[in-house]
């Protein structure tokens, strides 16, 4: 009864946040389709660079209080939990940013690089500490607003950009803007995320360190691990030169993923306070395998379609140059099959203290990735095929992970 009452109060909550997310990826979407037609892969696969490393950091920038905080039972320990967050995302800005800006004057990296301090920051206020603070149901509509408006100027910018100079840089300024634009809607949040941060007493930061220094060290860890296993490929193809390449994967895994991460960003807070009343009926091991039946399910009737999209879209909107998306969007949906499924014990693992867990999951699969993409590219094998052995080990390692945080959770009971 409880998770009944609980499930039809955030319906509707639940509902309009998605909904504008997905309003909001959809412009983001049309809007790339029409950048693709001015700039080369080449040039798109220099903007996944760089926000797969936003992305790579910004999971760990704000050091997981912010997830720590949305089990919180108080709002004094949620307030306290985020204004740490804020603490250590603005501690790392200020050691980051000249290092960056000093790396890419001197030439030592792109010009992209000094850009990125910045946009870790901000991709992590708009992305994680943001939402956490805009999590009951009340709030959502606002959280809809700032996604809202981060999609469409992402949409609006990035076409301007790439009409004013179809290089990545402008690709990556327009990405930039736009999450900061998201921040300034909220900007009263932000202000007192800041305001808290500096009136936060040193007792109670050591406290709050010391109970997290679990979430901290394994916890950021998977998180980051999570990331990379997603965006290695986008590394090793790096590495072997194959910038073409690169921005394939970036345009299927846009078609793909973004939809997914629109429909998961907006139920993880939401699922994790439902979790905090659930594990108080017990029988966790029960619900969790209920929650990923259900998962597998949902992605069974979302992902074959979603693929059959992407290569339509391919096929009709992009020139002959981007054809071979098909093919990584296809790889890209079996592996995004599997990740569904995992996605409730990725979402509960802090909850469940599976953190250790997940690391040496995360290790392992990391290794068998890149393993399984570098050695094929080393050998001659063409990218696609390459490709092909890198979904195998990355679809085999999420089913995997799946029934062995199951198992332990039974075992923990």
């Amino acid at each position: 009864m409880i998770i009944a009452r609980t499930r039809n109060a955030l319906r509707h909550p639940v509902v309009g946040l998605v909904m504008n997310r997905g309003l909001g990826q959809v412009a983001v979407l049309l809007s790339t389709f029409w950048v693709a037609r001015l700039v080369t892969p080449d040039v798109y696969g220099e903007l996944g660079l760089f926000t797969s490393f936003c992305a790579l950091l910004s999971m760990a920038s704000g050091a997981r209080f912010e997830i720590r905080a949305l089990v919180c039972k108080t709002d004094a320990a949620r307030r306290n939990f985020v204004a740490m967050s804020y603490a250590v995302n603005l501690c790392l800005l200020l050691i980051a940013l000249p290092l960056c800006v000093t790396a890419a004057v001197l030439g030592l990296a792109p010009p992209w690089v000094a850009l990125v301090p910045i946009g870790v920051l901000l991709s992590s206020l708009v992305t994680y500490v943001l939402p956490t603070q805009n999590s009951s149901p009340g709030q959502l509509s606002r959280l809809g607003r700032m996604n809202l408006l981060v999609s469409f100027s992402t949409a609006v910018l990035q076409i301007v950009g790439a009409k004013i100079a179809p290089i990545g840089l402008s690709l990556i300024g327009a990405r930039v803007v736009a999450w900061a634009a998201g921040a300034l809607l909220l900007r009263s949040d932000v202000s007192t995320g800041v305001s808290n941060a500096r009136s936060l007493k040193k007792a109670d930061a050591r406290r709050i360190y010391r109970s997290s220094r679990q979430e901290i060290f394994y916890g950021s860890s998977s998180a980051l691990l999570s990331v990379v296993e997603l965006q290695c490929a986008v590394y090793v193809l790096s590495l072997f030169s194959e910038k073409h390449a690169v921005g394939m994967y970036w345009m299927g895994f846009n078609l793909l993923f973004v939809p997914f991460f629109v429909v998961s960003g907006s139920l993880r807070p939401l699922f994790l306070r439902h979790l905090g009343t659930a594990r108080k009926g017990g029988a966790m091991a029960r619900r969790m395998f209920r929650y990923v039946a259900i998962s597998f399910a949902a992605g069974l009737v979302t992902v074959v379609p979603l693929v059959m999209l992407a290569v339509l879209v391919t096929r009709t909107l992009l020139s002959d140059d981007w054809q071979d998306v098909q093919f990584f969007a296809a790889l890209l949906g079996i592996t995004l099959l599997a990740l569904v499924a995992r996605l409730p014990i990725s979402f509960a693992a802090s909850a469940l203290r599976l953190q250790r867990l997940n690391l040496a999951f995360g290790v392992i699969q990391v290794l068998l990735r890149i393993f399984s993409l570098a050695i094929p590219l080393w050998m001659g094998y063409t990218v696609i095929s390459a490709m092909a052995w890198f979904t195998v080990a990355a679809s085999l390692g999420y089913v995997i992970h799946t029934f062995v945080s199951l198992w332990f959770i039974r075992r923990a009971e």
